[in-house]
Protein backbone atom coordinates (compact mmCIF):
# COMPACT_ATOMS: atom_id res chain seq x y z
CA UNK A 1 0.00 0.00 0.00
CA UNK A 2 1.54 3.84 -0.91
CA UNK A 3 2.08 5.73 1.93
CA UNK A 4 1.17 9.66 1.37
CA UNK A 5 4.49 10.72 0.25
CA UNK A 6 4.02 8.18 -2.62
CA UNK A 7 0.90 9.02 -3.50
CA UNK A 8 1.80 12.86 -3.64
CA UNK A 9 4.35 12.21 -5.77
CA UNK A 10 2.88 9.74 -8.38
CA UNK A 11 0.37 12.03 -8.59
CA UNK A 12 2.68 15.17 -9.08
CA UNK A 13 4.00 12.94 -12.24
CA UNK A 14 0.86 12.63 -13.80
CA UNK A 15 -0.42 16.38 -13.25
CA UNK A 16 3.07 17.08 -15.09
CA UNK A 17 2.56 14.38 -17.86
CA UNK A 18 -0.97 15.76 -18.28
CA UNK A 19 0.58 19.35 -18.51
CA UNK A 20 3.43 18.79 -20.77
CA UNK A 21 0.95 16.99 -23.23
CA UNK A 22 -1.45 19.91 -23.11
CA UNK A 23 1.82 22.44 -23.69
CA UNK A 24 2.55 20.21 -26.48
CA UNK A 25 -0.89 20.88 -28.04
CA UNK A 26 0.23 24.76 -28.31
CA UNK A 27 1.93 25.30 -31.30
CA UNK A 28 3.65 28.52 -29.56
CA UNK A 29 5.04 25.90 -26.75
CA UNK A 30 8.43 24.13 -26.54
CA UNK A 31 7.68 20.59 -28.03
CA UNK A 32 10.73 19.32 -26.79
CA UNK A 33 11.70 18.09 -30.65
CA UNK A 34 8.11 16.15 -30.44
CA UNK A 35 6.44 16.49 -33.33
CA UNK A 36 2.75 15.07 -33.52
CA UNK A 37 -0.12 14.28 -36.50
CA UNK A 38 -3.17 16.07 -35.76
CA UNK A 39 -4.23 12.49 -34.47
CA UNK A 40 -1.68 11.39 -32.92
CA UNK A 41 -1.63 14.74 -30.89
CA UNK A 42 -5.06 13.60 -29.69
CA UNK A 43 -4.57 10.22 -28.43
CA UNK A 44 -1.53 11.06 -26.77
CA UNK A 45 -2.66 13.72 -25.08
CA UNK A 46 -5.66 11.31 -24.17
CA UNK A 47 -3.78 8.95 -22.66
CA UNK A 48 -2.09 11.54 -20.13
CA UNK A 49 -5.48 12.53 -19.37
CA UNK A 50 -6.27 9.10 -18.45
CA UNK A 51 -3.37 8.50 -16.35
CA UNK A 52 -3.51 11.35 -14.04
CA UNK A 53 -7.25 10.46 -14.14
CA UNK A 54 -6.07 7.13 -12.47
CA UNK A 55 -4.72 8.63 -10.32
CA UNK A 56 -6.82 11.12 -9.11
CA UNK A 57 -9.01 8.10 -8.59
CA UNK A 58 -6.87 6.00 -6.38
CA UNK A 59 -4.71 8.83 -4.59
CA UNK A 60 -7.24 11.12 -4.46
CA UNK A 61 -10.68 10.31 -4.00
CA UNK A 62 -11.98 13.24 -2.15
CA UNK A 63 -14.84 15.35 -3.62
CA UNK A 64 -12.63 18.11 -5.22
CA UNK A 65 -10.45 15.13 -6.64
CA UNK A 66 -13.53 13.30 -8.03
CA UNK A 67 -14.42 16.28 -9.80
CA UNK A 68 -11.00 16.55 -11.21
CA UNK A 69 -11.03 12.64 -12.47
CA UNK A 70 -14.30 13.45 -14.14
CA UNK A 71 -13.26 16.67 -16.00
CA UNK A 72 -10.10 14.96 -17.65
CA UNK A 73 -11.73 11.64 -18.15
CA UNK A 74 -15.08 13.20 -20.41
CA UNK A 75 -12.19 14.86 -22.18
CA UNK A 76 -10.20 11.95 -22.94
CA UNK A 77 -13.15 10.75 -23.82
CA UNK A 78 -13.81 13.40 -25.88
CA UNK A 79 -10.70 12.86 -27.39
CA UNK A 80 -10.57 9.41 -27.93
CA UNK A 81 -14.37 8.16 -28.40
CA UNK A 82 -13.31 4.84 -29.53
CA UNK A 83 -11.43 4.10 -26.03
CA UNK A 84 -13.17 2.25 -23.72
CA UNK A 85 -11.04 2.62 -20.38
CA UNK A 86 -11.67 6.47 -19.33
CA UNK A 87 -15.66 5.31 -20.39
CA UNK A 88 -15.52 3.14 -17.87
CA UNK A 89 -13.36 4.67 -14.97
CA UNK A 90 -16.05 8.05 -15.92
CA UNK A 91 -18.60 5.65 -14.59
CA UNK A 92 -17.07 4.29 -11.97
CA UNK A 93 -16.51 7.96 -10.84
CA UNK A 94 -20.33 9.00 -11.54
CA UNK A 95 -20.87 6.15 -8.75
CA UNK A 96 -18.80 7.15 -6.33
CA UNK A 97 -19.82 10.99 -6.70
CA UNK A 98 -23.34 9.86 -5.73
CA UNK A 99 -24.66 10.86 -2.64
Amino acid sequence: MAGSAEKAFGLGLAEQAAARAIALGDPDAENYGVVFSANDYKFFLAERLDTLTRYLVEFDPSPAGLVRAQANAERAIALDPENEEPQGRLELIKAARLP
